[in-house]
């Protein structure tokens, strides 16, 4: 897909404490989801300008804006991780983005497979023209989807009268029934950038496949300090 467009070395993150941890890639930068929206803007605005520093104001401009836009959407909707990604495509080249966001859902049952073929079959009913399958990951069962939805950023973002012309983003979705049984982790991925849709998919599905019990620190990863410390 590109260089990184970061090469820190693997993090951590954690949903439920000690109980499920996951390990972020190279490219990858937790969001502090305390901040305030200025401090976030802010702070994505300093990321971009050092890491892209040879696009334009323009473009630099749009990614801050799209990005945090995306950002208060997946703070407001519960997101309980954030994290956001840059590759670039080639020295000269342009660049790409994503944002992954984590969410716990009440559904849980012993029988985690179960859970996981009724996920498929509740998104099949909601969005009958999106990918869906169940597959076996390391942790344990997942339901799996991917589908294109419209999003609009509002004209205000941009001090504009008028919202901006609607832009498809890729979504892909992977539903983990966790280990207590009572709860689900839904891990949600998104990007404009479907060519490199397949690259993308073997970045999260290597972060779903990291979903551990222990904590990576105890196999010698250096890690992040877990949300919520």
């Amino acid at each position: 897909m590109g260089d990184q467009v970061t090469t820190p070395s693997q993090s951590r993150g954690s949903v439920l404490g000690p109980d499920l941890w996951f390990l972020l890639p190279p490219g990858f930068r937790a969001v502090e989801l305390n901040q305030s929206t200025d401090a976030r803007v802010t702070q994505l605005a300093e990321v971009v300008s050092e890491l892209l520093p040879k696009e334009l104001p323009e473009q630099q401009l749009s990614v801050v804006i799209s990005g945090a836009y995306m950002l208060e959407l997946m703070i407001g909707a519960g997101a309980v991780h954030l994290s956001t990604c840059l590759y670039r495509e080639g020295v000269d080249d342009g660049f790409t983005q994503g944002i992954l966001a984590v969410f716990l859902d009440g559904q849980g049952w012993p029988d985690r497979g179960a859970v996981a073929r009724r996920t498929a079959v509740q998104w099949t009913a909601l969005t009958p023209d999106a990918e869906i399958a169940v597959a076996e990951a390391p942790y344990g069962p997942v339901a799996i989807r991917a589908y294109d939805e419209q999003i609009a950023v509002p004209g205000f973002m941009y001090g504009l009268a008028e919202d901006q012309p609607p832009t498809t983003i890729r979504r892909l979705e992977l539903a983990v029934p966790l280990l207590p049984g009572d709860k689900t982790a839904l891990f949600v991925f998104m990007t404009e950038d479907t060519r490199h849709w397949n690259d993308y998919l073997s970045i999260v599905m290597g972060i779903v496949g990291s979903l551990s019990s222990y904590d990576p620190d105890q196999t010698g990863e250096s890690a992040a300090e877990p949300e919520g410390a």
